[in-house]
């Protein structure tokens, strides 16, 4: 078992703040290119629902826009996660002390 190299306690908790900041970056990145694609996807619905009438364009436009928003968040923000994992495994120190606080990396 793993102790701290400062105070040698093994009371010890693993740290995720580079998943936690890469997921929140990549999931604002990724809305804010869904938000792009949602304009394409809002143009698709409308197309697709004006088989409907104007009703069914008006709501195929919405439902067409809030896909596209959604998945590019989505997949931003799992891009962004795997990057964090990464950040964290190699290159971040990725274990707390939690009894003196002191961080390293294993």
């Amino acid at each position: 078992m793993a102790s701290c190299p400062h105070c040698h306690s093994h009371n010890l908790k693993h740290r995720t703040l580079g998943r936690t900041v890469a997921g929140s970056v990549g999931g604002l990145a990724g809305g804010a290119a869904g938000v792009a694609g949602a304009l394409n996807g809002a143009r698709t619905g409308a197309m697709a629902g004006v088989v409907a009438g104007p009703i069914g364009s008006v709501l195929g436009s919405i439902a067409g826009a809030a896909l596209g928003g959604l998945l590019g968040s989505k997949i931003g923000c799992e891009v962004g996660s795997a990057v964090g994992d990464s950040l964290d495994a190699n290159v971040l120190d990725n274990i707390e002390c939690i009894d003196c606080g002191h961080t390293f990396r294993l």
